[in-house]
């Protein structure tokens, strides 16, 4: 019984429905004596009401061979009482922690399974999933238990969003080309350095009109030698075409302002001396409009 129950009774009958009464209880164990070699018995367990214990309600058989039998019966208690949420929603590339909670001080054990598939070595209270992955959305069970109870089971669902991505546009002078310049945009996850990169296209618009597109690689897009033109400033953004909008969803950068000088004289703009050898405000000689 695997531990000292003082009103532990378990009656063992033979295959005539003859009781035979136990010859000695010592501790967890009980003890018959006299049975016959190769004969069939069934017995039952009663614990009282109040043990905290469940046991089964039908006969269980045993067969005795031809030495001594050690017939090992386990008792369970209720379940552990836990809780945890039914659903959880983790970023495309982000991280997702799956907890359960268990009460009570009794010692608890863990098991997590991804559908029906045990999870090896997931045996903690918490389940991290890092990076999340459009593999990983589904249902999770953690299965929480005590050394003699039955197991608690706890369901999670979890969902994978798609990830805002960050989009930056970088415009570069191109050396004793003054009105020409090189275009590059990088396209990441917001959060993870580790995850996916993401994948598409990006458009490129100078001054609001379609300029070209470049497909993405490697996370970057670029546009070379692109004139912008012999106006004062020019107002450069990109677009980003998400190929799968399940991972990361499409956007834009933010947009530039690119010229020679400031456009109106008295504006509000924040803006660094223009680049020495061109004269043109560039990534390093910024001139952005404020208001």
């Amino acid at each position: 019984l695997r531990e000292k129950l003082p009103h532990a009774d378990i009656p063992l009958e033979d295959s005539e429905g003859n009781q035979i009464p136990a010859s000695e209880m010592k501790d967890d164990t009980v003890i018959f004596e006299g049975l016959y070699e190769g004969a069939s018995y069934q017995y039952t367990v009663d614990v009282g009401e109040d043990s905290g214990y469940e046991v089964p309600e039908e006969k269980t058989e045993i067969e005795i061979g031809d030495k001594d039998e050690t017939v090992p019966v386990v008792l369970y208690t209720e379940p552990p009482e836990c809780s945890a949420a039914e659903e959880v929603s983790a970023v495309f590339g982000g991280k997702a922690v799956l907890s359960v909670v268990s009460q009570g001080e009794e010692p608890v054990s863990y098991q997590w399974y991804f559908g029906e598939e045990k999870l090896e070595g997931e045996t903690e209270a918490s389940l991290v999933i890092d990076p999340v992955t459009l593999d990983d959305e589904g249902t999770y069970v953690c299965t929480v238990e005590t050394a003699l109870s039955d197991k608690a089971v706890q369901e999670i669902r979890l969902q994978v969003q798609p990830a805002e991505p960050e989009i930056k546009l970088d415009v570069q002078n191109v050396p004793l080309l003054p009105s020409w310049v090189n275009l590059t945009v990088t396209v990441s996850h917001p959060d993870s350095g580790s995850a996916e990169k993401p994948e598409g296209e990006v458009e490129f618009y100078i001054d609001g009109e379609y300029e070209d597109s470049r497909p993405l690689r490697n996370g970057k897009a670029e546009r070379k030698y692109v004139r912008l033109g012999s106006d004062d400033r020019h107002t450069v953004y990109a677009k980003y075409i998400s190929a799968d909008e399940r991972k990361y969803k499409s956007g834009e950068s933010d947009p530039q302002m690119y010229g020679k000088r400031l456009p109106v004289e008295g504006a509000d703009y924040t803006a660094a001396e223009p680049d020495g050898a061109t004269g043109w405000y560039n990534a390093e000689h910024p001139l952005i409009l404020t208001a």
